[in-house]
């Protein structure tokens, strides 16, 4: 597999000017990446910023590059933003590196910053406000203000109140603005979630890839990827506002002619008709690329394409050389060293980060022991050993639930749809008729959010028997994604996938008996398939089987039962199956009553991203019990934590409690509003009733003006 090294340039400036499509005038991003502070380093800036600039750059935007920008370089900085961005119709810039509060205002931090004193910080940072200002300067136009930053809380020993970790809420300015923020007001943001980028941009660039989606489906997904990623520690958010429609990467409508030679799994069709081709899939997403090795590797791959002209041609193109003259008519010369040449790579080794091993990441459901999600960065070379049949396409794209997988897996969170993209096509290309990568290829096009074309190839790889397939398909048909909702071929797909023996497909069949979802409801039968799963050791299955015996559901309620069973998935990692096991101390069902044990167990499960966790605790904290006083601030603080891992039942707990003043402090009825209407969105049952009687409550303009403030928070940023 091929490994890219790592080069920390000590520089500043990139100018892309190859091939651009039509419409770069238009659009222009100044992007920043801070990494090397000598007093508190950062991993991953360097190579985010790096990421977002070829990100960007295939989205037809002219972009300037700028890394590890001192305090005597800030100015000019400034300055480069005002004038580049002045009369661009879309422009961005993005921020990475250190940020935090200095009496309340917000920095951006050089890598000179002096970390030992209050005043070192103060004095070298440049104040948001500033950025902004050049950053709207021009007046026209759409305007992105991008900031993955807030890294590390900085100089604890400040005075109270003068220096405080991440940004605060601060208002867009003048215009078409929004200022994105990867992390909520105050929090710190992960440098690192055990991937080469931070969560916030691989989950940024892996929206950007989403064709026909606007900036606010954009934003929204970023949201949605981020607080998985991180089990809901780190939850992004973006303030101000845009009226114009703005779409960075169209609509694809790929349909081409089947070529008499074509190889099985080349060529796909979709639900609606839509014939799909390998090399023009490839192409939609690659066209844009600033680096020739991909057109090379294209044309050499798919020589016959009709693409492949157009490659051959590009193939030679050279990125522009950031030498003397081309920084003196950019208008500013940062530093007299080293000038970038080239973007680099933006998936390093990591190896050269200090790891000896990849450790795919895990969260929210389940979390496998270290010892099964480590792997070596160099396969031993073992005749017919994994090596032998391993791909660039299994490491960026297997899934860690597939059980032919030939790699630990990456989640849908920390997917790099530009790499696992390329990888994976080119490897089927080499192998167009494998199942496995026919299914590793479909798997990032629903990433990507093209859930028909991922069903298509999804349904090329269940031709080859691919059980993961199957289940993925399933799913898609169970939800109507990539096409209407279809439960009986859901329940189909489930069905084969079990007989095959497939864990989540006898899970799922099991719960689709259950729920009576494309089959006549057996609860009986349900029990079984989640006997014979839960019997291989899948913990969602054995946690699934515990619900049966809690609630008597096919089975005979057996509590005892049901706890012995969450253990034994908690146990192996299932965080649901430690929240119902918490909550069963909590209750003293099925074992003896223990609030601390069980109060333990919710924390240990929330702790590892469960959003059930925080509702039960909170529940209890109301109250108290066994020995455990109530603290109902600390059950507001709970429920909150909930709704931000996405459980909206967190929303009807805090009505509730605002409601009924059960938080320590006098009922409020806009909160209570506030909150209901939140989980009214979420689809939580007893929140229309709640609404109904909430408004009725309070005068028509407040409730006017709060369900105004709650449908603009969902359109920027859903739940």
């Amino acid at each position: 597999m091929t490994r890219y090294p790592v080069r920390l340039w000590p520089v500043l400036l990139v100018a892309l000017t190859c091939a651009q499509p039509l419409w770069a005038e238009g659009r222009r991003a100044v992007v920043i990446g801070n990494s090397a502070y000598p007093g508190a380093p950062l991993e991953n800036p360097d190579r985010d910023a790096r990421l977002m600039a070829q990100t960007l750059d295939e989205l037809g935007f002219d972009v300037s590059l700028f890394l590890d920008v001192s305090s005597a370089q800030m100015p000019l900085l400034l300055d480069r933003v005002q004038e580049k961005l002045a009369d661009a119709e879309v422009a961005v810039v993005y921020y990475a590196g250190h940020g935090l509060q200095f009496r309340d205002e917000n920095l951006l931090l050089p890598v000179d910053t002096d970390f030992t004193s209050v005043a070192g910080i103060a004095g070298a940072g440049l104040p948001l406000s500033r950025m902004l200002g050049a950053a709207t300067a021009g007046g026209g136009g759409v305007r992105l203000v991008i900031l993955d930053a807030c890294r590390n809380a900085l100089a604890a020993s400040a005075p109270e109140g003068e220096l405080k970790s991440g940004f605060s809420f601060v208002e867009a300015p003048r215009g078409e603005v929004l200022i994105a923020f990867s992390t909520g007001a105050g929090e710190v943001a992960f440098d690192s979630a055990g991937g080469v980028n931070s969560p916030y941009t691989t989950a940024l660039a892996n929206a950007l890839q989403q064709s026909g989606a606007d900036l606010y489906d954009v934003f929204r997904s970023v949201r949605r990827a981020v607080r998985s990623g991180t089990g809901g520690q780190q939850i992004p958010w973006i303030t101000g506002s845009i009226e114009s429609s703005v779409v960075l990467r169209p609509a694809l409508t790929r349909a081409a002619p089947v070529p008499a030679d074509a190889a099985a799994g080349a060529v796909v069709r979709t639900q609606g008709g839509a014939v799909l081709t390998l090399d023009g899939v490839l192409w939609d997403y690659l066209q844009g690329s600033v680096n020739p090795d991909d057109f090379r590797r294209f044309a050499e791959v798919f020589p016959d394409s009709p693409h492949a002209p157009e490659a051959r041609d590009r193939q030679g193109q050279t990125l522009a050389r950031a030498d003397a003259q081309s920084v003196s008519r950019d208008g500013v010369r940062l530093s007299p060293q080293e000038i970038v040449t080239e973007m680099g790579a933006a998936s390093p080794d990591p190896g050269e980060t200090g790891r000896a091993s990849v450790l795919i990441d895990q969260s929210g459901s389940y979390v496998m022991r270290d010892s099964f999600r480590t792997w070596p960065l160099q396969l031993p070379a073992t005749k017919a050993g994994l090596a032998a049949s391993a791909t660039d396409c299994d490491e960026e794209a297997a899934d860690p639930v597939d059980p032919d997988k030939l790699s630990p897996g990456v989640s849908d969170a920390n997917l790099n749809i530009r790499r696992a993209l390329r990888a994976c096509a080119f490897a089927l290309a080499a192998d167009p008729q494998n199942p496995r990568l026919l299914f590793q290829f479909g798997r990032v096009l629903d990433v990507a959010r093209r859930h028909d074309w991922a069903n298509a190839w999804y349904e090329a790889a269940i031709e080859g028997g691919y059980s993961a397939a199957m289940v993925n398909r399933g799913f898609n048909a169970r939800m109507g994604r990539g096409g209407a909702r279809d439960p009986d071929l859901s329940f189909a797909l489930y069905t084969r996938a079990a007989q095959g023996g497939n864990l989540r497909g006898r899970t799922n069949l099991g719960n689709a008996f259950l729920l009576g979802e494309g089959v006549e409801k057996n609860p009986e039968e349900g029990v079984l398939w989640l006997r014979l799963a839960a019997s291989m050791g899948w913990p969602h299955a054995v946690n699934a089987l515990g619900d049966a015996y809690m609630n008597g559901t096919g089975v005979t309620a057996t509590p005892e039962e049901a706890v012995a069973l969450y253990r034994s998935a908690a146990e192996m990692g299932q965080t649901t199956a430690m929240a119902n096991l918490g909550r069963a101390y909590l209750a003293g069902r099925g074992v003896a009553a223990d609030a601390a044990q069980g109060l333990a167990w919710l924390d240990r499960a929330r702790g590892m991203g469960n959003g059930f966790a925080p509702v039960y605790a909170g529940r209890f904290y109301l109250e108290g019990g066994g020995g455990i006083a109530a603290d109902p601030p600390r059950a507001r603080q709970l429920f909150e934590d909930a709704t931000r891992r996405g459980n909206a039942i967190g929303y009807l707990e805090l009505a509730e409690g605002h409601r009924k003043g059960a938080f320590g402090a006098p009922p409020d009825l806009e909160a209570a509003l506030r909150n209901a209407l939140f989980a009214e969105a979420g689809r939580v049952k007893q929140a229309a009733p709640l609404v109904e009687e909430l408004a009725a409550t309070l005068p028509a303009d407040r409730v006017a003006a709060i369900r105004a403030e709650v449908k603009t928070f969902l359109d920027q940023n859903g739940l």
